[in-house]
């Protein structure tokens, strides 16, 4: 079988694995797009009584089935991943009237960084705003570990300009704060006086989508006070950015190879950036080193 063909066998017979309360729910294959162009294959299973379900992904299944795994359990293992993420991200209680009217879930709304060039796909349906090769684009924050990409029809329902929704996001993000530690402290090496690296870490306080922090100015000139007033930005993953120092002589053409090297071979497909290094200084903002 290939991936669709297996997609096709887990809905006709997953809900055979499910608690009887699942007897009547509707089950989807949703082939889904990621960050950066990854594509996942999903399966969504909804209740009578959910006015929405959670998307759980198969394609690790599938690996194992072609590693020669048993379907039953294969089936047995997906069935408690849809059970779990119900009860984990708490799907059944939202009220899918809270999506469509703004002043309801406005508060939820957040703010992440993605690649412009490595997202086009995604970006040709979703609401977004550009700044150098990136791009900034809106989420839902409904759980922990629970949130939905906000596309152009969701956007469009609410009836308001792209400015107000990424203030709200921007405000949300202001509200939440930042984690700027130096990269000893982040490691255990020192404690958070220690910043004889000149080198830092910064991201918001839940660390999912902490590279957003770079959009919330306040922090970046409260960094400013503290390391001088112009600075490099590693983008080490949209969760998070590395800080460093301004250094004279700093070789910009070696720092974007190790960048790329540690895209390349740390960094998962889903996680990465960019592969630029950046300069922050109060006057110009962000912008790609030269």
């Amino acid at each position: 079988m290939n991936i669709n063909e297996f997609a096709i066998c887990i809905k006709d017979g997953i809900v055979d694995y499910l608690p009887e309360q699942y007897k009547d729910a509707k089950v989807t294959v949703c082939p889904t797009i990621k960050n950066n162009g990854r594509k996942l294959t999903g399966l969504s299973v909804k209740r009578p009584d959910c006015v929405i379900a959670p998307c759980v992904y198969i394609d690790s299944a599938y690996d194992d089935y072609k590693n020669g795994s048993n379907l039953e359990e294969i089936m047995a293992n997906i069935s408690r991943l849809i059970i779990r993420s119900e009860v984990s991200h708490e799907f059944g209680k939202i009220d899918v009237e809270s999506f469509l009217k703004f002043d309801l879930i406005c508060d939820h709304i957040k703010p992440r960084l993605i690649n412009t060039a490595s997202n086009k796909e995604l970006l040709a349906d979703t609401p977004h705003k550009t700044i150098e090769d990136l791009s900034i684009v809106y989420y839902l924050h409904l759980t922990e570990g629970g949130s939905i990409t906000i596309r152009d029809n969701l956007f469009n329902s609410w009836n308001i300009s792209a400015e107000e929704l990424h203030k709200v996001a921007v405000a949300n993000l202001i509200k939440e704060g930042t984690k700027f530690k130096s990269l000893n402290e982040v490691l255990g090496f020192g404690s958070p006086d220690d910043a004889e690296m000149g080198m830092y870490v910064l991201s918001n306080t839940s660390g999912t989508f902490g590279a957003a922090a770079l959009l919330d100015e306040g922090s970046l000139n409260r960094i400013a006070d503290r390391i001088g007033d112009t600075y490099y930005v590693i983008p080490s993953s949209i969760h998070e950015t590395i800080i460093i120092k301004m250094v004279k002589g700093l070789d910009i053409a070696a720092m974007r190879n190790m960048i790329c090297d540690v895209n390349a071979n740390v960094v998962d497909l889903e996680d990465r950036l960019s592969d630029n290094l950046y300069i922050y200084s109060r006057d110009e903002g962000l912008r790609i080193a030269e």
